[in-house]
């Protein structure tokens, strides 16, 4: 029974403690002041996607607005969930230290591949294959699509495989993911274009022809057929006798001379 009690009283002792340290903590919190401010993104191979005024722009708020503020009046997960709103943004943390340090740590996405539409109008898509609006005057140097493709920006972050993107988006991606992850093609392919057909182009930088690949399907076999005609056939009668080397049909390499 005295051991029943006991622990009956310990643990109200342990309540009240914890109790009374979190009335004590956000009383200092109230007394804490913002003091600082610290924006950190990862070191990115193709530049600084955003400048510290475009995050508080995109925060909606201003380092002059956060310094002084007491740090338990700071809505944190507002701004968080504003800067993940964003296409360019893959992850967003925000969050106050008790030394008044008001933290931003953003993880931008990684493009992959660079969209002109048939309007002009730009997109990336990361390697993840979500959908990004690139900032004013922003370039990565990433293989370039164009032609006709209809896909435009989006207000949100939205998968190349949604029903609300056009389906050739997503055989970009598949293609770009592949180029990303082979040495060969990734330094040989110049330029994607996708002609009327809806046909996916290759133009490469070695030669004058043009690389008809259709869609994506049989990829993997019809890469295996170029680079072994590339090494085996190109090689010897010459980089500059075909105007077209199309692979779209399965088991063919047909070939249109100049």
């Amino acid at each position: 029974m005295w051991k029943r009690i006991f622990i009956l009283i310990a643990g109200l002792m342990i309540i009240a403690y914890f109790s009374v340290s979190i009335v004590f903590t956000e009383s200092k919190r109230k007394e804490v002041k913002c003091t600082s401010v610290k924006i950190t993104m990862p070191d990115e191979k193709y530049g600084k996607f955003f400048t510290d005024q475009e995050v508080y722009s995109l925060m909606g708020s201003s380092k002059k607005n956060l310094i002084n503020k007491p740090i338990n009046a700071i809505e944190t997960k507002k701004f968080e969930e504003k800067l993940q709103k964003h296409t360019l943004v893959e992850r967003a943390d925000v969050y106050m230290t008790t030394d008044g340090t008001f933290h931003v740590d953003i993880v931008p996405r990684t493009p992959i591949l660079r969209v002109i539409n048939k309007h002009g109008s730009t997109f990336y898509i990361d390697k993840k294959g979500y959908i990004m609006n690139p900032p004013s005057g922003y370039v990565a140097y990433v293989p370039v699509a164009t032609g006709n493709i209809s896909q435009g920006q989006v207000k949100k972050s939205i998968s190349v495989f949604s029903d609300r993107v056009e389906s050739v988006v997503g055989e970009l991606y598949k293609l770009a993911q592949y180029l990303e992850n082979d040495d060969f093609w990734r330094d040989q392919v110049d330029q994607i274009l996708v002609d009327n057909q809806k046909d996916i182009r290759l133009i490469p930088r070695v030669g004058a022809h043009s690389i008809v690949l259709g869609n994506m399907d049989r990829y993997q076999e019809k890469f295996d057929n170029l680079t072994s005609f590339y090494l085996n056939g190109l090689n010897v009668i010459g980089w500059d006798k075909y105007d077209k080397i199309n692979v779209k049909f399965k088991g063919q390499i047909v070939c249109t001379k100049k």
